[in-house]
This record gives C-alpha cells, structure tokens and sequence, in this order.
C-alpha cells in the first residue's frame, strides 16, 4: 500500500482532519473546510456532485470554524460561536432537526446551549456544552445514546445519567460512545462493542470503567486569529528585516473572512455563544481598538488596507446581498454622522485642511450596500444619510458663470424676504414647467407627446444645457421631486452605464420595434443605438453633464442605480390615494366620523385623475408621489379657524397641512376645494 500527498491541498496548513466511512474533511489554519470521497447522502455538502478531489465548503465560508467531525455518512462542524452545522444521512436523525430528511447543510439549533465539542458515530452524534453536559442524538438501536432505552432520537437529548458530572471530553465510535470526567478520572461508556468495563451485551447506560490516570484530552488546533501581542510586534519590528514575515502574518490573518470573525469575536461573558440572526456576536469595541494600534504604522495599516480591499471587496458584494433591512439600516445609521460631520466642515469652514478621503469611502461603502440592496427603505436611509445634519447657503450667479452651489437652495420674495420650503418648491415645479415645454425649444419630444431627449442640433446656445444641468443638480441636493420626462437612457448616461435597444424603445417604441427586426445584426443595432443616444447628442448631453456635476458630488451620485436616480429626482407618477387616506391624521375637532372629512373623501374620489394629482400639489408642492412611495405623504387635517362658508381650503406644504373650513354642506365643500385647486399658486402667477 502506498501513500501519497493530495495535490489540492498541497501548500496548505492543515489543523483538523476527520474521516468517515467513505469521506473524508480537513479544516484549514484559514479556516477553509475542505471535503472528498463519496457523496451519496450528500455528507460532503456539496449538493450531489461528485468531485475527484477535495473542494471548499462555500456555503460555510467565512464562518471561523473551531472543530469538525466525520461520522458513518454524516458530517458536523462547529464554529467558535457554538452554531453547530450539519448535513449528510439523517435516516435515524443524526442531524437533530426533528426528521429524518437528508440535508445538504443545515444548522442544529441549541436553545441556551454553549457547545465547545462534537463527535460522530456512524449513525449517531454527540455534543458537549461548556458546563459539561452531553447530548447525543440518532441512532439508538444499540443503546448508543446512553438515555437508558434503544430507540432513536431525533432532536439532541441530554444523557441525563451524567447530569452534574462535569464531563470534560466526549468521543464516539461506531456505535459506543466514551464520556471523560476528568475531574475524578473515569471514562463511562455505552453502546456496543469496546467498553472497557467487561461488559460484553448492549449498554444503554453510561456505566463507568476502571480508574486510571488518564491524560487530559489535548486541544484541538485552532484558526489564525489576530492578537494583541502579533499587532504589538508588527508595530515594533515592521522597520525591521521582519517586514517580509510581518507581511506574510497580516496576509494569512486579513485575507481571511473566517479568521477575522474569529479574532473579534464577543468573548466577556461568553457573548459570541449568543450569536444569532440578530446578533452577530462580534466585539465591535475590539475591532476599533485593534484598528486604533494598527494605524499607530501607516506602513503596517497600508498593508492591512490593500489586503483587505483586494480579498474581501468581491465578497462583501455577496455578502451584503444577504443583509436584513434592519441590520442594513444600522449600518447605514453607523457612517451617518461621520459622514455629516465632514460634510459640514467642508461647508463652514472650506479652508481646513480636510481630505476628502475619508468621505470618498464612507460613500464607497454605502454604495456597495445600496449596490446589492434594491430596498427601498435602504434607499431611504442612504438618502437621508447624505442629505442629513448639512446645511448650505445657496449663492448663485446671474450668468452662466456659476461660483458655488450649495445643498440648502433659498427662494425669496424681493419684496419679503421671508424664508420658505414653499417658494422653493413653487420655484422647481413652475421653472421646469416652463423649460419643458415645447414652446421653449430646448428638447425634441418623442411621437407620443409623452418623453423628451436632446436634440441633435440645438436651435439654443449651448451654455442653456449647462444651466438646465445645474437646475437638475439642484433638485437632486435639494430632495425635490420634478416631472423629468426623460427615458430612463439620461439617468444611465450620468452613471457612465451604456443605454442600450431597450432604452432606445422607451423613447420611440415604432423604431425600437423596428430595430428588433435586426437583432442577427447585433452590430448595426448597438452602432445604431449609439449614435441616437450617445454620438448625435454628445455637444449637448456633455454641457448638462457639466451643469449636473458642477453642482453635484460625482461620489454621491454614484450611490444610486440608474432607476433609483430617476426616482429620486422625478419620483413617481403610481398614486395610490388608499395609503394616502390611511395615514392621514386629524387635528383639532376633526376626526374620520365628522360630517365635514366624510364629505371631503367623497369629494375626493370623485375627483378626476388630473385633480387628485392637483391636490397633491396643493397639499405638498409636488404633482408627483416621492421615490419612497405615498407612504411618505403624511397628511394632517385641521379647521380652518376663524373661517366662513367663504373661504377656500389652504395648505402648509412643508407640513402637508390641510386647513379645511367646517362647510355646511357636501356641495359647498366641493365648490370650494375645486377652486382652491385651479387657484394661482405661490408667487409665480402672481
């Protein structure tokens, strides 16, 4: 018989090893578990491929492994955590999920269990808590499970003849489990085969053996964690001729999403066996410190940072996909006020020495969250984030030479300098209006009157462009919402995302149809849609492109996806008016019995689709429902007081505030809402 290296694992440290009837698993000082051999009850958890050579457990990949375990076609492995994962042959519940179900991988869950050891038999399993308490599991035909009986169990059940004895090891074999109480020396066994306390029949009871001076059971060797002392040393000697072995010690520790986990885990008061879905167990004060030391060497945080960025971009991409909203939400919450705190120092005081570096990260990391993440309320709180705790004065300059913009646009009267929300809402709805109307000549309209895009040859002078991109860049810092009729193509060009056929039929579906007629010519179709899109317009689009930017941040923008660009500036035109009327509350002496709300409803949904969507803008300065849905529309009611059978309805916009006079009839309310509607608003018709 001979023996050869396996050439998978060539190079690689092995700590733990384990082997089953016909497979076998080895855990890695990175913490990669590798498995091979037969995979027929799927224990090499892998799903039912049948590989040649050993090949890495992805599905357990970045979770910092503590032991590993191999029974007859089952496998377990157990996390420094205490989560115990198993997967294989389940046919007497060897895996402790209730069932007797195969499974490709799955997670035994332990209520208030802190297990530190796990052992497999060949249809049988068996865990140690820290305390010492033993579980075992599956098969009991042989009396294996020690629970004084031979039938199976199929949860972990506690080997309540060993209550209070402290056990310090466990270990199974084929089908008998040995149990070592350190504390006074003795082995108890139960099963069948090699007990060691003559007993040659089937045991179901632990039954102790004879008293020996056995050894303590040696530790099993663990994954690379980072520690105190190794950041101590890397300070101390990185100018050394220890670089070289430094690099590679910070190479094997930080190009390991297992081994970090594993070096910050929340270890005072055993806090990482709480790990859940909703607590990740980890000591975030530690990572902070850990990061505080590092930094005290540019040089050994330099590599730290290039490491990092290089092995765990493409991964955090995946692993953010799977975030909850909640947790997500923290997240966001966590780069809030650096990210306000910078902003407005770059404001208040433009000569402090501030690198916009930090800033430029804190984005990039929002970015890839909201990359992977298409919620809305992510979208929401990255939103808030940027716009949030920064205030600007708004400077702007008369010609097309534009010194400064700024977050917090001011609209005045020059006749009253009061400041208002409603004058600037009044200002983005009517100016727009203005600009995108055919009379203006500014855009080429498609077919259908409905969308517009830039014209080829403009009858304008360019520099118009360039305005009309600061106007929009103003929108955008301003947290407005415009009727932006482009197709969706204008919002991918601000991203540097290539429109493509389907864009190019949202603007003219007759030519986009036609196109499609010549998909096997993919050549002609995507030169086509280049120059309808990109080459005929470049001059112009580039010009708004200049005005856009010359207001906006490109890192801020570049937080969004196209579609959810488009949303932010131009929000929605889908008006659900049920959610409208569910979160409407009421003030003063109206609540939704009085006379005078139960009239103005019916008023209401007898309004056409054009007047509700006028009350919308009457009610918040809008004629179109925000990016986050009618839910953010928090309307209030209250009388109009003093007041006559006269007056109209008025509005606070910045407070979505309905001030209804109590009208004696339905007929009156109606007239007079009506009115309120195709009044004049603001000071622009004025």
């Amino acid at each position: 018989m001979f023996y050869r290296p396996i050439s998978k694992l060539y190079g690689r440290s092995i700590i733990q090893v384990a082997c089953g009837k016909q497979h076998c698993m080895a855990l890695t000082h990175d913490g990669q578990l590798f498995t091979w051999g037969e995979n027929s009850s799927g224990q090499l958890g892998l799903g039912r491929v049948e590989p040649s050579f050993p090949q890495p457990l992805r599905s357990l990949c970045g979770i910092p492994l503590a032991q590993i375990s191999a029974g007859g076609d089952h496998s377990f492995a157990l996390s420094m955590s205490g989560a115990v994962f198993g997967w294989g042959r389940n046919n007497s519940g060897q895996l402790g999920l209730g069932d007797t179900e195969g499974k490709l991988c799955s997670l035994v869950l332990f209520s208030n269990v802190q297990t530190v050891f796990i052992s497999c038999g060949e249809d049988h399993t068996a865990t140690l808590s820290k305390g010492g308490t033993v579980f075992t599991f599956g098969s009991g035909c042989f009396g294996q499970l020690g629970h004084n009986s031979f039938i199976d169990e199929l949860r972990p059940r506690v080997v309540t003849a060993l209550w209070g004895s402290k056990v310090s090891h466990i270990t199974c074999g084929r089908h008998h489990t040995l149990t070592l109480v350190h504390s006074s020396n003795t082995v108890y066994s139960f099963g069948r085969g090699q007990m060691g306390n003559g007993q040659q029949t089937n045991q179901c009871v632990p039954l102790p053996g004879n008293n020996s001076d056995y050894p303590k059971p040696k530790q099993e060797r663990r994954i690379v964690v980072l520690e105190d002392r190794q950041i101590d040393r890397w300070i101390r000697e990185c100018d050394t001729k220890q670089w070289k072995t430094i690099k590679k010690e910070i190479k094997r520790v930080f190009s390991s999403a297992a081994c970090l986990n594993g070096s910050f885990i929340k270890k005072s008061c055993d806090g990482h066996y709480q790990t859940s879905t909703n607590f990740s167990g980890l000591d975030l004060e530690s990572v902070r410190a850990a990061f505080e030391r590092l930094a005290e060497k540019d040089k050994v945080l330099s590599e730290v940072k290039q490491l990092t960025l290089k092995e765990h971009s493409p991964k955090l991409e995946n692993y953010c996909s799977e975030l909850t909203d909640d947790f997500i939400k923290t997240l966001v919450e966590l780069f809030r006020n650096p990210i306000a705190k910078i902003i407005s120092q770059k404001t208040f005081n433009p000569q402090a020495d501030i690198t916009d570096e930090h800033l430029k990260k804190y984005v990039q990391v929002l970015q890839l969250v909201y990359k992977v993440n298409y919620f809305y309320i992510t979208l929401h709180y990255i939103w808030q984030t940027l716009l949030s705790k920064a205030t600007y004065n708004s400077e702007v300059q008369n010609d097309s030479n534009i010194c400064a913009f700024v977050i917090d646009l001011q609209v005045v009267y020059s006749e009253n300098l009061e400041k208002t929300d409603v004058n600037k809402r009044d200002f983005f709805h009517n100016v727009f209006q203005e600009l995108l109307k055919p009379e203006s000549k500014m855009f080429m309209y498609n077919d259908t009157k409905t969308l517009i895009w830039f014209p080829s040859e403009p009858s304008l002078p360019e520099d118009r462009y360039f305005l009309f991109g600061c106007l929009c860049g103003l929108v955008f810092y301003n947290n407005s919402v415009v009727n932006l009729p482009f197709p969706l193509a204008l919002f991918k060009k601000l991203l540097n995302v290539q429109p493509s056929l389907e864009d190019l039929t949202e603007f003219s579906p007759v030519l986009g149809n036609l196109l499609f007629f010549f998909c096997d010519r993919k050549k002609f179709v995507e030169a086509y849609v280049d120059h309808a899109m990109n080459g005929s317009v470049e001059r112009v689009f580039e010009e708004f492109r200049r005005g856009f930017y010359k207001v906006c941040d490109r890192d801020l923008v570049e937080v969004f996806q196209p579609e959810e660009l488009r949303g932010v500036m131009a929000g929605s035109e889908e008006c659900d008016w049920d959610i409208l009327k569910q979160n409407v509350t009421y003030e003063g002496l109206f609540h939704p019995k009085h006379p005078t709300i139960i009239s103005f409803w019916e008023v209401f949904d007898e309004l056409s689709d054009r007047n509700k969507k006028a009350f919308l803008l009457f009610l918040t300065g809008f004629d179109r429902v925000p990016v986050l849905g009618m839910n953010q529309v928090k309307m209030r009611v209250c009388p109009r007081l003093p007041s006559t059978q006269d007056h109209l309805p008025e509005a606070l916009t910045c407070h979505s505030l309905l001030q209804l006079p109590v009208y004696n009839t339905k007929e009156t309310l109606q007239a007079k809402l009506t009115e309120a509607l195709q009044h004049k608003r603001g000071f622009w018709d004025d």
